[in-house]
Protein backbone atom coordinates (compact mmCIF):
# COMPACT_ATOMS: atom_id res chain seq x y z
CA UNK A 1 0.00 0.00 0.00
CA UNK A 2 1.47 3.09 -1.14
CA UNK A 3 1.55 6.23 2.00
CA UNK A 4 0.82 9.60 1.10
CA UNK A 5 3.52 12.16 2.36
CA UNK A 6 4.83 15.66 0.97
CA UNK A 7 6.79 14.29 -1.70
CA UNK A 8 3.71 12.39 -3.63
CA UNK A 9 0.66 14.23 -1.69
CA UNK A 10 -0.27 16.11 -5.38
CA UNK A 11 0.17 12.78 -7.30
CA UNK A 12 -1.61 10.70 -4.75
CA UNK A 13 -4.72 8.76 -5.62
CA UNK A 14 -7.23 10.69 -3.41
CA UNK A 15 -10.14 13.57 -3.93
CA UNK A 16 -8.87 16.79 -2.47
CA UNK A 17 -10.10 20.33 -1.85
CA UNK A 18 -8.17 21.52 -5.03
CA UNK A 19 -9.73 18.80 -6.83
CA UNK A 20 -13.02 20.04 -5.84
CA UNK A 21 -12.54 23.72 -6.54
CA UNK A 22 -11.35 22.91 -10.15
CA UNK A 23 -14.83 21.18 -10.49
CA UNK A 24 -16.59 23.71 -8.73
CA UNK A 25 -14.54 26.19 -11.34
CA UNK A 26 -15.47 24.25 -14.50
CA UNK A 27 -18.79 26.11 -14.41
CA UNK A 28 -17.98 29.99 -13.79
CA UNK A 29 -17.66 32.46 -16.16
CA UNK A 30 -14.22 32.98 -16.99
CA UNK A 31 -13.40 36.27 -15.40
CA UNK A 32 -14.54 35.13 -11.89
CA UNK A 33 -12.21 32.05 -12.41
CA UNK A 34 -9.12 34.99 -13.32
CA UNK A 35 -10.18 36.68 -10.20
CA UNK A 36 -10.17 32.92 -7.65
CA UNK A 37 -6.74 32.35 -9.02
CA UNK A 38 -5.46 35.60 -8.11
CA UNK A 39 -7.09 35.16 -4.94
CA UNK A 40 -5.87 31.55 -4.33
CA UNK A 41 -2.26 32.97 -5.11
CA UNK A 42 -2.85 35.76 -2.64
CA UNK A 43 -3.65 33.16 -0.08
CA UNK A 44 -1.01 31.05 -0.96
CA UNK A 45 1.51 34.07 -0.02
CA UNK A 46 0.18 34.75 3.22
CA UNK A 47 -0.18 30.57 4.39
CA UNK A 48 3.68 30.03 3.05
CA UNK A 49 4.76 33.43 5.19
CA UNK A 50 3.45 32.01 8.36
CA UNK A 51 3.89 28.39 7.80
CA UNK A 52 6.57 27.72 5.44
CA UNK A 53 8.78 31.37 5.25
CA UNK A 54 11.95 29.31 3.73
CA UNK A 55 9.94 29.23 0.21
CA UNK A 56 8.84 33.16 0.30
CA UNK A 57 11.43 35.06 -1.83
CA UNK A 58 10.81 38.85 -0.76
CA UNK A 59 13.19 39.80 -3.37
CA UNK A 60 11.71 38.10 -6.38
CA UNK A 61 8.43 38.78 -5.10
CA UNK A 62 8.00 34.88 -5.55
CA UNK A 63 6.78 32.19 -3.81
CA UNK A 64 9.03 29.05 -4.19
CA UNK A 65 7.14 26.12 -6.26
CA UNK A 66 4.41 28.35 -7.13
CA UNK A 67 3.79 29.48 -11.16
CA UNK A 68 2.62 33.45 -10.39
CA UNK A 69 4.24 36.53 -9.90
CA UNK A 70 3.40 38.47 -7.17
CA UNK A 71 3.13 42.67 -7.06
CA UNK A 72 5.09 44.47 -4.74
CA UNK A 73 1.19 46.00 -3.56
CA UNK A 74 0.27 42.17 -3.13
CA UNK A 75 3.42 41.24 -0.96
CA UNK A 76 2.73 44.38 1.07
CA UNK A 77 -0.64 43.00 1.78
CA UNK A 78 -0.08 39.71 2.85
CA UNK A 79 2.75 41.26 4.89
CA UNK A 80 0.00 43.40 6.80
CA UNK A 81 -2.43 40.39 6.79
CA UNK A 82 0.60 38.56 8.75
CA UNK A 83 0.64 41.11 11.10
CA UNK A 84 -2.85 40.90 11.35
CA UNK A 85 -2.94 36.85 11.77
CA UNK A 86 -0.51 37.30 14.86
CA UNK A 87 -2.44 40.27 16.47
CA UNK A 88 -5.39 38.16 16.98
CA UNK A 89 -5.19 36.30 20.27
CA UNK A 90 -6.42 33.11 19.19
CA UNK A 91 -4.43 32.82 15.92
CA UNK A 92 -1.39 33.64 18.27
CA UNK A 93 -1.65 30.99 20.46
CA UNK A 94 -2.97 28.33 18.55
CA UNK A 95 0.11 28.26 15.84
CA UNK A 96 2.23 28.13 18.28
CA UNK A 97 1.19 24.57 19.12
CA UNK A 98 0.30 23.75 15.48
CA UNK A 99 2.14 21.48 12.96
CA UNK A 100 2.63 23.53 10.08
CA UNK A 101 1.23 21.16 6.76
CA UNK A 102 0.14 18.20 8.04
CA UNK A 103 -1.44 15.41 5.46
CA UNK A 104 -4.59 13.28 6.37
CA UNK A 105 -5.53 10.62 4.59
CA UNK A 106 -9.26 8.75 4.72
CA UNK A 107 -9.61 6.09 2.36
CA UNK A 108 -13.32 6.07 2.28
CA UNK A 109 -14.69 8.81 2.75
CA UNK A 110 -18.43 9.05 3.45
CA UNK A 111 -20.37 11.36 1.02
CA UNK A 112 -24.33 12.10 0.66
CA UNK A 113 -24.93 13.77 -2.20
CA UNK A 114 -28.86 14.25 -3.30
CA UNK A 115 -29.35 10.99 -1.07
CA UNK A 116 -27.32 8.85 -2.64
CA UNK A 117 -24.69 7.68 -0.10
CA UNK A 118 -20.99 6.80 -0.97
CA UNK A 119 -17.38 6.67 -0.20
CA UNK A 120 -14.33 8.66 -2.10
CA UNK A 121 -10.83 8.06 -1.27
CA UNK A 122 -10.26 12.06 0.16
CA UNK A 123 -6.97 13.68 1.18
CA UNK A 124 -6.29 17.08 2.58
CA UNK A 125 -3.21 19.01 3.26
CA UNK A 126 -3.79 21.52 6.51
CA UNK A 127 -1.98 24.76 6.71
CA UNK A 128 -2.42 24.69 10.72
CA UNK A 129 -2.83 21.28 12.67
CA UNK A 130 -3.23 20.54 16.26
CA UNK A 131 -2.47 17.05 17.17
CA UNK A 132 -3.18 17.08 20.43
CA UNK A 133 -6.63 17.81 20.04
CA UNK A 134 -7.54 17.17 16.22
CA UNK A 135 -8.30 20.58 15.14
CA UNK A 136 -7.15 22.01 11.95
CA UNK A 137 -7.07 25.34 10.19
CA UNK A 138 -7.04 26.44 6.39
CA UNK A 139 -4.90 29.85 6.12
CA UNK A 140 -5.81 30.35 2.56
CA UNK A 141 -9.91 30.03 2.71
CA UNK A 142 -9.62 32.41 6.04
CA UNK A 143 -7.82 35.22 3.54
CA UNK A 144 -10.24 34.52 1.12
CA UNK A 145 -13.28 34.83 3.49
CA UNK A 146 -11.93 37.96 5.34
CA UNK A 147 -11.17 39.48 1.82
CA UNK A 148 -14.65 39.26 0.66
CA UNK A 149 -16.27 40.36 4.05
CA UNK A 150 -14.45 43.40 3.77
Amino acid sequence: MQLINDTNYRAFPAVSNSDLTWLEEYWLPQHIIIDLRKAYANGTLIDAMITEPEKVDYFKLSVQGEDYQYSADEFAAAKEMKKAFYKDPFCAAFVKQCKFQHISYQPDFKVNYEGFDFTVPAKCKWDLFRPDIDLSGDIKKYCMHNTKAG
